[in-house]
């Protein structure tokens, strides 16, 4: 059911596609680069088995090639910004930057962004703030729509899996990578584990009569479960966290919050960056990072685990185990692929 793929073959294939659907090269390329990280990181839920949904949504019209991201509004600190609806990892790289731009010459910045699509993990974008010796926030909601998670304590699907992201530098040249959903689990976690036909552990999913349920398809067919949202027995956190995010992602960019409005299906997000060095040296806060690591990882291991990881870890052996491997993609993405391959006669096939 799963079969491996080099990165680099991937990236080709999937810059080709993109560049057949009218995108530039790149463009194509840093789209593809993105996706591919995401799946190099241990986050397949926002790579690649995206691509058949992105390229759905631009047939249908909701995702538009040739739209640039606009800045709205602006001062030395802040900006407000539209993306048009086009690639929302593009968008995205943009808003980054822009915040980057604006904290390392006035120490902080925030950045707004609505009507996006997509954009992918998150952490991609806080960490190139992190490389930059930055502190960055990110929030990131679904414009007010795809309410698949539960509030606490209910059972109705009203809310996104409305993520959190944040990076900062490292004790040595690793960044702390934190990226995180506000529901039990990511959505795209749940959409493999129905492509593998493999049950869910217990605690994730919620099923339309109130009962925990083991079965990912119960997310995908009528009468449609919900996911949990972060947090188990303490789950009222994970939804007071979501409840923030659509605050600061879907408020104050325009976007809007979840409600029973009919908004085009998409990422509102915001970003805040802090320059640390007003307030440390840099040597410092790494130092105190080193410290917080050590005390941490000292821990003994209760049973079944192996070592304590800190945030941006995992990340980082999934990715070297990935990128000497090959990423592993799911029978149905592939066969999406192949198909999207053979339509616009492109000479690729996995």
């Amino acid at each position: 059911m799963l079969k491996r793929i080099k990165a680099e073959k991937l990236f080709k294939a999937l810059s080709k596609l993109l560049y057949s659907y009218g995108l530039t090269k790149k463009k194509s390329n840093r789209v593809s680069s993105l996706l591919i990280n995401a799946d190099l990181s241990g986050q397949g839920s926002h790579g690649v088995t995206r691509v058949p949904i992105y390229l759905d949504k631009l047939e249908k019209g909701h995702l538009k090639v040739s739209a640039k991201t606009k800045i709205i509004s602006q001062t030395a600190t802040t900006a407000s910004l539209d993306g048009n609806w086009g690639f929302g990892q593009l968008a995205a790289d943009y808003a980054i930057k822009l915040c980057i731009k604006k904290a390392l010459k006035n120490n902080v910045s925030c950045v707004t962004l609505k009507k996006a699509n997509h954009i992918g993990r998150l952490a991609d974008f806080t960490n190139q703030a992190a490389k930059k010796k930055l502190i960055c926030i990110a929030f990131s909601n679904l414009h007010g729509t795809s309410h698949i998670v539960s509030p606490f304590g209910g059972i109705d699907r009203k809310l996104p899996t409305n993520p959190i992201a944040i990076s900062t530098p490292g004790p040595k040249k690793d960044l702390f990578e934190m990226d995180l959903s506000t529901s039990s689990i990511a959505e795209g976690k749940v959409k493999i584990n129905h492509f593998l036909r493999k049950k869910m552990e217990k605690g994730f999913l919620l099923n339309f009569f109130g009962k925990i349920t083991q079965n990912p398809k119960d997310l995908y067919f009528e009468p449609k479960a919900s996911i949990l949202p972060l947090g188990g027995l303490a789950g009222h956190k994970g939804y007071a966290l979501a409840l923030a995010v659509d605050v600061l992602a879907g408020a104050l960019s325009k976007a809007g919050c979840s409600s029973n409005k009919k908004n085009q299906h998409g990422n509102a997000v915001t970003f805040i960056a802090i320059n640390i060095q007003p307030f440390t040296s840099l040597k410092i806060f790494k130092n105190n990072l080193n410290d917080l690591y050590k005390h941490v990882k000292s821990s003994r291991l209760q049973k079944g685990f192996k070592k304590i990881l800190v945030p941006g870890e995992f990340e980082r052996e999934s990715r070297k185990i990935f990128n000497k491997k090959g990423i592993l993609l799911d029978k149905i993405t592939i066969n999406n692929l192949n198909q999207l391959f053979k339509k616009q006669k492109l000479n690729f096939s996995f």
